[in-house]
C-alpha cells in the first residue's frame, strides 16, 4: 500500500507562503506570529522523536505511518487468542527501540511475515504498543539488498547455525520461594553428556537428526548462575530498548513485557562478566519447578521460545545469525525434545499437525520434533521440517511432467530417513496449491532419538506422507502428516486438492521401501480396454474389480476432471495445473534409484517383484 502521509497543519491554515519578490519580507510580517507558532510546534515535535529507516520519522501518539525492522512472536496463550507480537525497530544508525506490535481482527496471522525485514504501515503508537491493520510487506528489493539481509530460499542451504552457541541462565524469582531447578554442573551434563538417562545428550541429538551437520560443542555453551533473586519489581538499565518502558515485575508472564524483560535483566548482569548475551544464538532461562503453573498469565506452558529469531540485526564476530529467547520450567528442562522443539521454533519452523488437529491443538504430528506427541517421546523432524531448514533433501523431484494420470511410476525405492541427508521423495503440482509439496519418507524406530512409535512397532518400516506450503516468505507455516502406510497397504488423498496414491509395495533393509505413485482421474476404473489405471488402486483394465462386475466389452466413459479442494489446514489457494493424461517425455532426476520412472510398456498384467506378506 502506498505510505501514509501526515497532515501539514501550515497548509491547513494557509501557511506562511514564500513571494519571490521585494515585497515578500513586508507581507510575511503580517503572519509572522502565527507562522513561527506553528513552525515552533512542528520543530519541537520532530525533534523528540527518533529516526526510522526511510527518513519519515516515528510519529506520536495517535498519528500514522510506517515503521521498518523484523518481527518476532510469542505464542503464550490458547490458538483462541493470537500470538504476542514484537517489532525490533530498525532506524537508519541502526537496531533502535523493540515494541509490542498489535493488529486488527481482520490481519490474518497465516499472512505476517516473521524474521524478516519488513515495513509495518501503522495507524497509532500508544505507551510503546504500535497498532497496525495492514499486513507488513517487505521493502523493496534494493533496500534488502544495500542491508544484506536476505533469506537463504528453503530447501537450498541449512539456514540454521552449524555450531550452536548456548547461554543459559537457572534463575529464581522473588516472590516465588522454589530453588532453582539445576546447578551448572547437571545442565552441562544434560547437554554435552551422554552419561544420562536414556543414554542421550542434546549435542548427539542435534548430531544424529542433522546427519552430522550441527555440532554443539561444549566451549560454545554457556550456563550461569544469577547470584541473587530477580526482582519482584524490577528496572532495567537506561539504555534498555523496549519501547512500553524498563519497568518489570515478577507476578505475571503476560504484562510489561515481563517475559523478554527478564531476560535482559540477566544479560545486563552477565555483562558484568565479560558475557555478551548477542554472541549466543539461543539464550535460555531456566524457570523454577511448576513457575508456569502457579504464575498467572503463564498458561502453563513446558517450553517457549520466540518463533524466528528474536533479534535479526544483532551480529558479531562469532554470531552472524542473531539471537533468539527461550524459557523452560524446571520439571521440563530435562527434556531433550523439549529444548529442540523450542529451538526449532527459533529456526521459523511453526508446528507438526495433523488434518483437525488433537487434544494438543495444532501439534499432533507424532513423526516430528516440532509436533512432540506420542510415541516414545523423542523424534527427528519430518521431510518437510527438514528440507524448510535444510538438513535434509529429497532425492527425487516428480511434478506434472512426471506424473501423467493413470500410470503409476516403476517402483521408487525409497531409503530410511536417517540412512541419508537426501533421503525423500517431493511431489509438485498435480493439482495441489502453488507453494504446496507433498513430501514421502520412510520412518522407523531409531534408538535412541528417533522413536515416533511405541515399542511394539520396533522392527516396522512405514511410509509417510507430509504436506507444507511454506515459501521463503511466509516460511512459518505448519506442516501435515496426511499419511501413514505400513507395508502392502495404498494411501488414497482424499482430504487434500490432489488426485494422487500411493502404494507401499515391498521392504528391503538395505534398499529400503518400494513405492509407487499414481495420479487417479476418478474414484472408480472408467474405461476397462485403455491400459490406464484410472482410479489409481493399482489394478488396471480387466485386473480392477470395477470392470470384473461390468458387462465384457465396454468401452470408453468420458473422464471428469478432479475437483480441487481447500488445503487441509489452510485457506483455499491457487492450484497448480492439472497434468496432461498423455504419457509424458522420461525426464531424468539426480539419484533416481529406477532405470527408469515409467516402464517402457504399459503392461500391468506384468508381476512386480515378489512381495514379502503384508506385517501384522
Amino acid at each position: 500500500m502506498p505510505p501514509l502521509r501526515r497532515d501539514n497543519p501550515l497548509e491547513k491554515q494557509g501557511g506562511c507562503k514564500i513571494i519571490p519578490d521585494w515585497r515578500s519580507g513586508a507581507v510575511c510580517i503580517t503572519a509572522m506570529r502565527t507562522c513561527l507558532t506553528y513552525l515552533l510546534l512542528v520543530i519541537l515535535q520532530l525533534a523528540a522523536l527518533p529516526p526510522s529507516t526511510s527518513g519519515r520519522r516515528i510519529l506520536a501518539d495517535g498519528v500514522q505511518g510506517v515503521m521498518q525492522g523484523t518481527i518476532a512472536s510469542l505464542e503464550l496463550h490458547d490458538t483462541s487468542e493470537p500470538p504476542i507480537y514484537y517489532l525490533n525497530h530498525y532506524g537508519s544508525s541502526g537496531p533502535d527501540k523493540i515494541y509490542r506490535l498489535e493488529f486488527c481482527d481482520d490481519v490474518p496471522t497465516s499472512a505476517i511475515l516473521l524474521g524478516i525485514l519488513v515495513n509495518v504501515p501503522y495507524e497509532k503508537i500508544i505507551d510503546g504498543v504500535v497498532h497496525s491493520c495492514s499486513v507488513p510487506t517487505q521493502p523493496d528489493q534494493e533496500s534488502q539488498q544495500n542491508r544484506r539481509r536476505q533469506r537463504l530460499l528453503l530447501g537450498t542451504d541449512i539456514s540454521t547455525p552449524l555450531e550452536p552457541r548456548i547461554l543459559v541462565y537457572v534463575a529464581t524469582f522473588c516472590g516465588y520461594n522454589s530453588p532453582m531447578a539445576a546447578t551448572e554442573e547437571e545442565v552441562m551434563k544434560f547437554l554435552m553428556s551422554s552419561a544420562n538417562v536414556n543414554n542421550r545428550s542434546l549435542a548427539e541429538y542435534y548430531n544424529t537428526c542433522s546427519y552430522g551437520q550441527v555440532s554443539l560443542r561444549a566451549s560454545n555453551v554457556k550456563v550461569l548462575i544469577p547470584p541473587r533473586e530477580i526482582p519482584c519489581n524490577g528496572t532495567l538499565s537506561p539504555d534498555q530498548p523496549f519501547a512500553t518502558g524498563p519497568n518489570f515485575t515478577t507476578r505475571a508472564c503476560d504484562e510489561l513485557d515481563n517475559l523478554p524483560k527478564w531476560h535482559y535483566w540477566l544479560d545486563a548482569w552477565a555483562a558484568t562478566l565479560g558475557v555478551n548475551a548477542a554472541e549466543y544464538h539461543q539464550r535460555v532461562l531456566i524457570l523454577p519447578r511448576d513457575f508456569t503453573t502457579r504464575i498467572p498469565g503463564c498458561n502453563r506452558f513446558a517450553g517457549l521460545g520466540t518463533t524466528g529469531r528474536w533479534q535479526y540485526w544483532s551480529r558479531s564476530a562469532v554470531n552472524d545469525w542473531g539471537t533468539s529467547l527461550i524459557w523452560l520450567t524446571g520439571e521440563y528442562f530435562l527434556n531433550h525434545e523439549v529444548w529442540l522443539h523450542e529451538i526449532g521454533h527459533t529456526y521459523g519452523m511453526a508446528h507438526g499437525n495433523i488434518p483437525g488437529g488433537c487434544d494438543l491443538r495444532d501439534q499432533c504430528d507424532p513423526t516430528c520434533t516440532m509436533g512432540a506427541y506420542g510415541g516414545q517421546g523423542i523424534r527427528c523432524l519430518n521431510a518437510a521440517h527438514n528440507w524448510q531448514i535444510g538438513w535434509g533433501r529429497p532425492f527425487l523431484e516428480l511434478s506434472n511432467e512426471s506424473l501423467p494420470y493413470g500410470i503409476p511410476t516403476a517402483p521408487i525405492r525409497i531409503p530410511l530417513q536417517l540412512s541419508a541427508k537426501n533421503s525423500s521423495v517431493v511431489v509438485t503440482g498435480a493439482g495441489m496449491p502453488v507453494n504446496q509439496r507433498l513430501f514421502l519418507s520412510v520412518r522407523m524406530n531409531v534408538y535412541p532419538y528417533d522413536l515416533p512409535w511405541k515399542y511394539v512397532e520396533d522392527g516396522n518400516p512405514f511410509v509417510l506422507l507430509h504436506t507444507y506450503n511454506g515459501n521463503d516468505t511466509l516460511f512459518n507455516q505448519p506442516t501435515f502428516r496426511v499419511g501413514e502406510i505400513k507395508l502392502g497397504a495404498t494411501w488414497r488423498d482424499t482430504a487434500n486438492s490432489s488426485m494422487l496414491s500411493v502404494k507401499f509395495d515391498s521392504w528391503d533393509v538395505d534398499t529400503g521401501a518400494a513405492v509407487r505413485i499414481c495420479l487417479r482421474t476418478s474414484d472408480t476404473e472408467l474405461n476397462c480396454n485403455d491400459g490406464l489405471d484410472d482410479d489409481c488402486d493399482f489394478l488396471t483394465d480387466n485386473e480392477d474389480p470395477d470392470c470384473l462386475r461390468r458387462s465384457p466389452g465396454m468401452g470408453f466413459i468420458s473422464r471428469k476432471t478432479p475437483s480441487m479442494q481447500s488445503t487441509a489446514g489452510g485457506p483455499p489457494q491457487t492450484s497448480s495445473p492439472l497434468p496432461s493424461p498423455r504419457r509424458p517425455k522420461l525426464s531424468k532426476f539426480p539419484g533416481t534409484p529406477p532405470a527408469q520412472l515409467f516402464p517402457s510398456q504399459p503392461s500391468p498384467s506384468e508381476p512386480l517383484s515378489p512381495l514379502p506378506p503384508p506385517s501384522p
